[in-house]
């Protein structure tokens, strides 16, 4: 989830970065500025088919991303055209190219949007998935501490009834020879030490 947010952060960008170039291209008046412009206009353009490309694969089957793609391809070739006639300094031409473009811009904005907006959500999505199951897993490993404890203090109460019975029936039992009650029988408590004392 979170590598196709990037793709889908990435290809925004690319596309603003392409519609950043194109205005570029027209604003300089310069030949040297124009031309250099509009190589950066052509790359720009290279990286969104690529960006595109990647978000294509990333969200395979996605209409809005098909949409999207589409529509960028339709655009090219007047993205180009308006990138010769800049490059001619037939900036009114190219700048009613645009203008006559504009709603297609606006529709590639917007399938932009709804594309990041539904990777937010996605994300959002897996990121509560992930908190959940980290919080079961902190359930489940406070469980085992709480069952670990208990059974520990179990066998400890255990450990301490068998060792100490028959130390306590052996002092019982030297109390009465120390009392003087020699008739006082004393039976092996085990084959232990304690026993065998």
């Amino acid at each position: 989830v979170f590598a196709r947010m990037n793709i889908v952060v990435d290809a925004q960008s690319a596309l603003q970065q392409m519609s950043q170039q194109q205005a570029t291209v027209i604003a300089y008046a310069d030949p040297d500025q124009i031309r250099a412009a509009a190589i950066g206009a052509i790359k720009a353009s290279s990286a969104l088919d690529e960006k595109l490309r990647l978000l294509s694969e990333a969200l395979p089957g996605d209409a809005k991303v098909v949409d999207l793609a589409n529509l960028v391809e339709q655009l090219k070739p007047k993205r180009m055209e308006i990138i010769k006639l800049a490059r001619a300094n037939s900036d009114p031409e190219a700048l009613t190219i645009v203008k006559e473009m504009e709603a297609d811009f606006a529709r590639v904005d917007l399938l932009a949007g709804e594309i990041v907006s539904a990777e937010h959500l996605a994300l959002d999505v897996e990121l509560n998935s992930v908190e959940k199951r980290g919080r079961k897993t902190v359930k489940l490993l406070a469980l085992f501490v709480v069952a670990g404890f208990a059974i520990s203090i179990l066998l400890s109460l255990l450990a301490s009834y068998f060792i100490s019975r028959p130390i306590a029936k052996l002092q019982a039992s030297m109390q009465a020879l120390a009392a003087g009650d020699l008739t006082m029988k004393v039976s092996a408590a085990g084959k232990d030490e304690v026993g065998s004392i």
